[in-house]
């Protein structure tokens, strides 16, 4: 069964769930589903190519795609960007002192958002060239 567009679901709705949040000031949690949301664009990238993958650095993901598939330096800075974020915005021991709800910021929230976005466009329009 071809399960790629409902990764790309669950990716797009993870980010309106990172958008909520950074609206109730949650901005943790707004980073963690803003990771989410890339992590999960590449994995339906992925499917839609007959792919299952696992892990979850984003930048490891778009350096194991298909030679015709080429992310270009700013996908992979946003990947990289985002994969900061997977522990120390939820876990704190990933920080030296205080809780990811103190640590983090609206302006680190809505980069994730950003950085976030543009991964999900590059893989949607990446799934769509090879449907």
């Amino acid at each position: 069964m071809k399960r790629d567009l409902d990764w790309l679901k669950q990716a797009e709705h993870n980010l309106e769930h990172s958008k909520g949040s950074l609206k109730m000031g949650h901005f943790d949690w707004s980073c963690f589903a803003a990771q989410q949301a890339a992590e999960m664009a590449v994995k339906a990238l992925f499917r839609s190519r007959g792919a299952e993958v696992w892990g979850h650095s984003i930048q490891k993901l778009l350096e194991n795609l298909p030679e015709d598939v080429n992310p270009s330096e700013d996908i992979f800075q946003a990947a990289r960007a985002l994969d900061r974020l997977y522990i120390v915005s939820r876990y704190p021991n990933g920080l030296s002192e205080g809780t990811p709800s103190d640590a983090f910021d609206r302006n680190v929230a809505q980069e994730a958002i950003s950085n976030a976005e543009k991964i999900i466009r590059f893989c949607r329009s990446h799934m769509a060239k090879a449907t």
